[in-house]
């Protein structure tokens, strides 16, 4: 009998109290839901902690104001399941989405990352009941940590969250991936609805400007060492290979 594999979802959350609640929903509304769900306060200075401990599913953690990588890798530390997934507090899983996810992953174990499509969506009204969500454009494949679900031994090759990064920490952690060849299922559905709301943190332009050249730096002094810089695809050739025409395993080595 084959065990199924338990999953760890890590919420990371800064002053997130306009959202925080539609975004718990989300989870708690999935066809397969998590088996244990942290939440880790980022220092927030609003309502967060009281919506976070009005639900008993959910292990909360605080933490000074130190970034969401912080965040993210104190959720990693803490998390017990075969399975790592993460949400940001401002965004909303697609309800199979743990469950395809989860199914990919079993069925495949020599993939150790699922990344799904994302639709971006903004809300004409704000309240946590009943929104009325209001798509922009089509769903597409982001590196966004929020659309994935990680083996937990993956984080063990690869590492944890880069704290020098906020904005580009997702990008990365999957450039670092990609470098090591990690093989990587990309579903067709959406699994992530990400919201465009004022307050984003990539509206930051000279914040994100000044990340992505030291991401860039990071990547080249890496594959230098490591003798590979000559050896991976360029960037868009390596976004264009893994578009999820279908279901399909990638080797970012090949």
């Amino acid at each position: 009998m084959t065990v199924a594999s338990e999953v760890s979802l890590i919420i990371s959350v800064y002053n997130g109290e306009p959202f925080l609640e539609q975004a718990l929903r989300s989870v708690f509304a999935q066809t397969r839901r998590p088996e244990q769900i942290i939440l880790v306060d980022d220092g927030s200075t609003d309502g967060t902690a009281g919506i976070a401990r009005s639900h008993p599913e959910v292990t909360y953690f605080r933490q000074p104001n130190r970034g969401v990588s912080s965040a993210r890798n104190l959720g990693i530390r803490s998390a017990t399941g075969d399975f790592i997934a993460f949400l940001d507090a401002d965004d909303l899983w697609a309800a199979d989405m743990l469950e395809g996810h989860c199914d990919l992953l079993e069925r495949n174990p020599e993939s150790q990352v699922v990344v799904g499509l994302v639709q971006p969506f903004r809300m004409k009204s704000a309240g946590a009941e009943n929104p009325d969500m209001v798509t922009i454009g089509e769903p597409a494949l982001l590196l966004n940590l929020g659309s994935a679900l990680f083996r937990k031994g993956v984080f063990d090759r690869i590492g944890l969250m880069d704290e020098d990064f906020s904005i580009a920490a997702d990008w990365d952690w999957f450039l670092r991936a990609r470098e090591e060849g990690v093989p990587v299922l990309t579903p067709p559905e959406t699994a992530l609805f990400y919201r465009r709301h004022g307050a984003n943190i990539t509206n930051r332009k000279k914040q994100l400007e000044h990340e992505l050249l030291i991401l860039f730096k990071k990547t080249l002094e890496r594959r230098r060492r490591h003798g590979i810089a000559g050896e991976l695809p360029r960037l868009s050739d390596f976004m264009a290979e893994i578009q999820p025409k279908a279901a399909m395993s990638y080797d970012a080595s090949e």
